[in-house]
């Protein structure tokens, strides 16, 4: 099988640094392997590409502590840390004050996070949508890359509702907009399966969604291969979100492989476990216990 080549863009200003190396098995300088892309990179630089990049960087904004999604061709900007705004409108803990969970978005926004991730069903009547929307009136829209998400009726400790039907897709669609207080969604992700609906259906009405400018990429979150690989085929898929750690690295065995396969970017997410790895302190001294 031939082996695929990962290109990194080193970005400490703009596109200045270049590296290649394999995606399985690290750098390989030293092999026929190595010696081959090394010439390809020499080759590449005598014909111009220094000169290429330099354009690219006048006409790009600075890209650093950016990753590239590369979802079928079609390739999106966001920063290497995500800000998950569901904790701050009671999901886990106590709801946080409005005036710091704005605070603590534009901190986020200040160390250089841009990728902004919410949902219609964190806290009641898309209080955490509100929330997002008021910080972002005081951030740069255009700097921001804000994910979304609808699926979700009902979430508790007893039971998850939800619904995929075409005519909940727009509804949730419109009302996130309205919420957020934004002309478009930059990754909307269908946030939970309804095995009651083919997922052909739900994605066509996303599909729509994308047409009409009112959302820019489409994701899943908690899909199987099956679903990933259908929902695929109706529109390209950028970006699946899904629980990853050291505790839960069941995606490894096929979720990952085929997103390789599908060029579908892995937005993971409780990479510290729900906080297994992180807070050392008594549950009594955590700020928002």
């Amino acid at each position: 099988m031939e082996e695929t080549l990962v290109l990194h863009v080193k970005t400490v200003r703009g596109y200045e640094e270049r590296c290649l190396h394999r995606e399985n098995g690290g750098p390989d300088a030293d092999g026929a392997s190595g010696l081959r892309q090394w010439l390809k990179l020499q080759l590449w630089w005598k014909r111009g590409g220094r000169r290429r990049e330099e354009q690219e960087q006048e006409r790009e904004p600075e890209r650093t502590g950016y990753t590239l999604m590369v979802g079928a061709k079609r390739n999106a900007f966001v920063s290497k840390l995500g800000y998950g705004c569901m904790g701050l409108t009671s999901m886990y803990n106590s709801l946080v004050p409005e005036e710091d969970g704005i605070a603590i978005i534009k901190y986020a926004f200040s160390k250089g996070i841009t990728f902004i991730d919410t949902s219609d069903i964190y806290g009641a009547d898309n209080a955490n949508e509100i929330l997002v929307g008021k910080a972002l009136k005081q951030l740069p829209r255009e700097k921001i890359q804000l994910a979304t998400k609808f699926g979700i009726v009902k979430l508790d400790c007893t039971q998850v509702v939800v619904n995929g039907s075409v005519q909940y897709v727009r509804s949730c669609c419109e009302a996130s907009l309205k919420c957020l207080g934004v002309d478009y969604i930059d990754l909307y992700y269908v946030h939970w399966i309804d095995t009651s609906v083919p997922i052909e259906e739900t994605m066509g009405e996303v599909k729509e969604l994308a047409e009409e400018g009112k959302i820019k990429y489409i994701g899943l979150s908690e899909a199987s291969p099956n679903t990933i690989r259908r929902a695929h085929a109706v529109h390209p898929i950028i970006a699946l979100q899904i629980e990853y750690s050291l505790l839960t690295r069941n995606i490894e065995e096929e979720i990952i492989p085929i997103s390789r396969e599908l060029g579908i970017a892995i937005v993971p997410y409780s990479l510290t476990a729900h906080g297994f790895f992180w807070w050392q302190g008594s549950c009594g001294d955590h700020p928002y216990k």
